[in-house]
């Protein structure tokens, strides 16, 4: 008897996006282990499953199989699919399983860092922080092999950031292709939480269960020997079993199914063809325009690019649906397997293949469909000289290039390669692709591709913005001198709109002054605000007035410099500029910054915490690393390091998601200075090393300097005096702007090493310059820094004496702190005991409240030497671990998160960053050796109990 009237299960998408069920065989292993990741994921923390795997091989039937366990243990299941023709749409395939759509920029017409992205993992994250917050969930992303570079990177910091969440993160890829930024993904996400699991190919037993299963018959040795065949591939396993009915090959008798006669297909590519051939002609004509839409398509593009109206083509696309080559799949329709679309696309010639993208385009144009979209079939389909496809995907670099400036970047690389040299629109797009290569972290490629168009168009209309991208490109190689030289150039350019000069002239004032001519500078930074003024450009006469703030805040001038930002604050809160020009404006970062030198750190605290506050309603994630790392420093100073510490990990961790990096070795220098003083002397090395990567041997990078000056401590620490001495004089001298905001630190190091290796010289001139900035300003700061400086020197208790009493009034504990260790010593050396031991208890107690066991240990040494062993006073050290080590910030976050608090809803309520707020919990786990908010509550509920 044939087989007729009946169909194979096949691995493929049906209505309800699901896969067709026929049995899973030879997959246990497998599904044992992903069994046990829903089971671990159930509670959190949150774990990552991997599944690579050719094409066919299984990977979504496992996955299918994953859901309806995950569903079975109350998951809640959110699903999305990477696609080919996704480029053109970034993070296409997250936002279809969380429906976090993502939105254009705004007022992002410049060169800069973009935000949109990171504004998008924002959302993403909040998404399933309110998915997972009443069960677990199953995030499941396929095809990633196809997925573009946002959404690998947002995929990638999602793994950061759910980590105590109760989430299942399950993606699925083929082996190729591999670009380098899905190799970065999986080399990161790799480690204790994560299981990378490899298909192989189906033994022949497993072969012929699914060939049983399929059948509902056992197959005969002819059929099981050209099962066998299709190398252990289920895909090719059911294909072949169905074109063999199809074809009528098939026999059913008392021993099971027999294979009738052996004409077989030679593989896969051919079983495919062979079926598809047996449709009717309109319906693979149906067929073959829709491989032209993708792997998945909208029917009514189908409709649209088949020049029929949704009614007339629902029947041929019906007949596709009961062929059994396409499905539903949600409101999308898609190809039953990748591999059916993908061989009937190749098998197109290529001239047609292109003949009908340039068609679909066309069709989709005039039906005003999203500029990405048509723009992906003219970057296909057109041939140079084609002015509509240049228009569409300049259109759609455009739309793209705020959340995604490396697909845009593409998009106008393929557009001028449509146009010739000599056409004036290649100016253009030059220009804008420049910008998008410096928003896309690219400068390199961005300064070659500028400077070639310059070389061939020097006098363009666009000349200006080209070398405005140009002098981006070159700022971020830290090429400041150069980025000032191309800038100025750019203003005088022809063409010039009148308020992108009066952002350029700002910008040359800026790189004036990084290159250490503040005069030069405040002369640009003047006829950029009267340029902006003259034109109504707020942005120009912010910046440029935060230039002039800058330049006073580097000459001392504490007032005048915070009447300056309070200008550029007001200016920027009364006309908008702020919720228009987000890349643009960060007067609350330079108010706050002069607060914190003038020793009004209370003001500073409130302006930062609001400035980093606007960023996050604006969604300007990328610049909040500024505001966290001012925040950081603020708490160094005001003796709360445990909070200082936890802002200072957020910035790096912000700053590895594409966050701004200006401020990393200010970072890097608070986190080793950190370590040092509580004697974790390899845990500052490392800190260390990871600044010099960062920048921080260049005496140019800012921040250098007091990279350099905790290199020192830290050879000092480990018994080298005579290096420490050169570095710390080296860290003194190094010619950087603000360099009197740090040799303020660096100071009483500097005089105290100088001495210690006799290089009395260089202690006095360190004193006598530190006491000539003391006195232009009125800082209690300043002032008993000097003092104290000229106390070392003379060794004189009484000058020591008045620093420690002058820096009482800069509420800078650690500074009173060594200020009275230091009036102690010589104290105690004349003799004058009681004296020296009430300030080195005063001392000790500073220490012990930051946790700074070297200098507790140095100031019990002191102690001792006068004849002192009484017992410790004070906050004893915290434990390392257990629920005595946790700081009181961190016991504040987590009473929040027993009460069912999100992250962000945290942050509103302790005046910090949701991302501050992870980093506390990070701490807390580490700390209680647990690994999820779950696990957390529960642990407090015992501990309660």
């Amino acid at each position: 008897m044939v087989v007729t009237g009946w169909s194979v299960a096949t691995i493929g998408r049906v209505a309800d996006g699901r896969q067709a069920a026929h049995p899973l065989v030879g997959r246990d292993p497998e599904l044992d282990i992903l069994r046990a990741a829903l089971r671990s994921a159930r509670h959190g923390p949150c774990r990552v499953v991997i599944v690579e795997g050719e094409a066919g091989i299984g990977k979504s039937r496992l996955l299918e199989e994953a859901v309806v366990h995950a569903e079975g243990l109350g998951f809640g299941v959110l699903r999305g699919s990477a696609e080919e023709f996704d480029s053109g749409r970034p993070f296409g395939a997250l936002a279809r399983a969380v429906g976090a759509e993502p939105e254009p920029g705004e007022g992002l017409v410049e060169p800069g860092v973009d935000q949109a992205h990171h504004h998008f993992v924002e959302k993403l994250v909040a998404a399933l922080v309110r998915e997972a917050r009443d069960r677990p969930v199953l995030l499941a992303v396929e095809d990633l092999h196809w997925a573009d570079p946002p959404t690998l990177s947002a995929v990638r910091a999602l793994c950061r950031r759910v980590v105590d969440l109760p989430v299942l993160l399950l993606l699925t890829l083929r082996p190729t292709p591999r670009r380098c930024e899905l190799s970065v993904l999986l080399d990161r996400i790799s480690g204790r939480a994560s299981t990378h699991l490899t298909l192989a190919p189906l033994p022949e037993e497993s072969v012929g269960a699914l060939v049983r299963a399929a059948l509902g018959a056992a197959p005969g040795p002819v059929l099981r020997a050209q099962a066998a065949r299709a190398g252990g591939n289920p895909l090719w396993v059911l294909e072949l079993l169905e074109a063999l009915r199809e074809a009528g090959a098939l026999d059913v008798g008392d021993q099971g199914v027999e294979l009738r006669r052996a004409e077989l297909p030679e593989s896969l590519r051919s079983t495919i063809l062979r079926r598809v051939s047996l449709v009717p002609p309109e319906t693979l004509h149906v067929l073959r325009v829709a491989a032209v839409l993708g792997s998945s398509f909208d029917p009514g593009d189908l409709a649209t690019c088949l020049g029929r109206s949704a009614v007339e083509a629902l029947p041929l696309v019906a007949d596709a649906a009961a062929a059994g080559l396409v499905a539903g799949a949600g409101e999308r329709m898609a190809f039953r397997h990748d591999l059916v679309w993908q061989v009937l696309y190749e098998e197109l010639p290529g001239p047609l293949r292109r003949a009908l993208h340039l068609d679909a385009g066309r069709a989709l144009a005039r039906a005003g469909r999203p500029a990405s979209v048509v723009a992906t079939h003219f970057a296909i389909g057109a041939s140079p000289g084609d002015a509509e496809a240049v228009e569409w995907l300049q259109r759609a670099a455009r739309e793209t290039a705020p959340r995604a400036p490396g697909v845009a970047a593409g998009l106008l690389e393929r557009a001028l390669s449509l146009v010739e040299p000599s056409d004036q629109r290649g100016d253009e797009l030059t220009a804008e692709r420049v910008a998008a290569l410096v928003r896309g972290g690219r400068p390199a490629e961005a300064e070659t591709l500028a400077r070639e168009r310059l070389v061939w168009a020097p006098d363009s209309a666009v000349a200006g913005h080209l070398r405005w991208g140009l002098a981006a490109a070159l700022q971020m190689q830290g090429r400041l001198g150069e980025a000032l030289e191309e800038t100025l150039r750019a203003v005088g350019a022809r063409g010039l709109a009148p308020w992108r000069r009066a952002r350029l002239l700002a910008e040359a004032s800026q790189w004036s002054f990084y290159t250490g001519d503040p005069e030069k500078a405040s002369a640009l930074a003047e006829e950029a605000i009267a340029a902006g003024q003259g034109h109504d450009d707020d942005v120009a006469v912010c910046l440029g007035l935060t230039a002039l703030s800058r330049i006073a805040l580097d000459r001392l001038e504490f007032p005048q410099a915070i009447a300056l930002s309070s200008q550029a604050v007001e200016r920027a809160r009364d006309s908008g500029v702020q919720r228009k020009s987000v890349d643009w404006i960060h007067p609350a970062f330079d108010l706050g910054g002069a607060f914190v030198t003038a020793d009004r750190l209370g003001e500073a605290e409130e302006t930062l915490t609001k400035g980093r506050r606007l960023r996050e309603e604006l969604g300007s994630t990328w610049d909040l690393p500024l505001f966290t790392g001012a925040l950081a420093h603020v708490a160094l100073y005001a003796g709360r390091w445990d909070d200082a510490v936890a802002e200072a990990e957020t910035v790096l961790a912000m700053a590895e998601e594409g966050g701004a990096k200006g401020n990393l070795l200010w970072t890097y220098s608070l986190l080793a200075y950190v370590a040092l003083h509580r004697d974790e002397l390899d845990v500052a090395g490392d800190v260390l090393c990871a600044a010099d990567g960062a920048g921080g041997a260049s005496p140019r990078a800012m921040g250098s300097d007091a990279v350099a000056w905790c290199t020192a401590l830290l050879h000092e620490a480990r018994g080298d005096v005579a290096r420490a001495a050169d570095l710390v004089l080296e860290a003194w001298e190094h010619p950087l702007p603000f360099k009197a905001v740090v040799r303020v630190r660096i100071a009483p190091d500097a005089v105290r090493l100088a001495l210690a290796t006799g290089a009395d010289a260089a202690a006095r001139s360190v004193t006598v310059l530190m006491e000539q900035m003391a006195r232009g300003v009125g800082s209690p700061l300043y002032r008993g820094i000097a003092r104290r400086c000229r106390g070392l020197l003379q060794r004189d208790a009484g000058q020591l004496l008045d620093a420690a009493t002058i820096l009482r009034g800069a509420a800078r504990p650690l500074e009173t702190a060594f200020a009275c260790e230091d009036a102690a010593v010589v104290l105690g050396d004349q003799g004058k005991v009681p004296e020296a031991v009430s300030l080195l208890d005063e001392a000790v107690v500073a220490y012990e409240r930051v946790s700074a066991a070297r200098d507790v240990a140095r100031a019990h040494a002191a102690l001792r030497r006068l004849g002192v062993r009484h017992g410790r006073r004070g906050p004893r050290p915290r434990q390392r671990s257990g629920w005595g080590s946790l700081t009181k910030s961190e016991r504040d976050v987590v009473d929040l998160v027993v009460d069912g608090l999100t992250n962000a809803e945290i942050g509103a309520r302790l005046f910090v960053s949701g991302r501050t707020v992870e980093t506390h919990l990070s701490h807390v786990y580490r700390k209680l050796a647990i690994g999820s908010r779950v696990e957390l509550a529960a642990e407090a509920a015992r501990r309660a109990g």
